[in-house]
């Protein structure tokens, strides 16, 4: 069984939302290794993946707060700092062995569903209402194809 991507959490933003759902995608990857029984290595480059992928997701969105003069971001991106630190220290925990890697996905899957409702909705609706360029919903923009 793998995950299933809700719709709830689009946020009418194109970019943000292929981006959770790729995020949403590599979640998705890392249960089937687990459960496939993966070895330790092919689980990590899925770990190591996603890390790399979120903390990208992570400068797009600060970078279009920053350019939409978004009130919120400095507590957006404290929040997301503290993910990453959080997720560091998780990392470090699976690669000495001492995490299983399931913890970590149910980490991140909760983590992303908040956020996206207490951060990135209200985000996108202030970059839509200050009509901020490539802001507002695009076409097709509803989840994975």
């Amino acid at each position: 069984m793998g995950l299933v991507w809700d719709p709830e959490l689009v946020t009418g933003n194109r970019q943000v939302d292929e981006q959770h759902v790729r995020i949403f995608q590599i979640f998705d990857d890392l249960l089937g290794a687990i459960q496939m029984r993966k070895g330790h290595e092919e689980v990590g480059r899925v770990v190591s993946s996603l890390s790399l992928y979120v903390v990208a997701h992570f400068r797009m969105e600060e970078t279009l707060m920053d350019q939409g003069g978004y009130p919120g971001l400095e507590d957006h991106r404290s929040a997301h700092e503290a993910l990453k630190i959080h997720v560091e220290a998780m990392v470090d925990q699976f690669n000495d062995g001492v995490l299983a890697p399931l913890t970590l996905l149910n980490f991140m899957k909760h983590w992303l569903d908040d956020h996206v409702v207490i951060h990135d909705k209200p985000m996108v609706r202030f970059l839509i209402t200050a009509e901020v360029p490539d802001a507002s919903v695009k076409p097709g923009c509803a989840g994975p194809a």
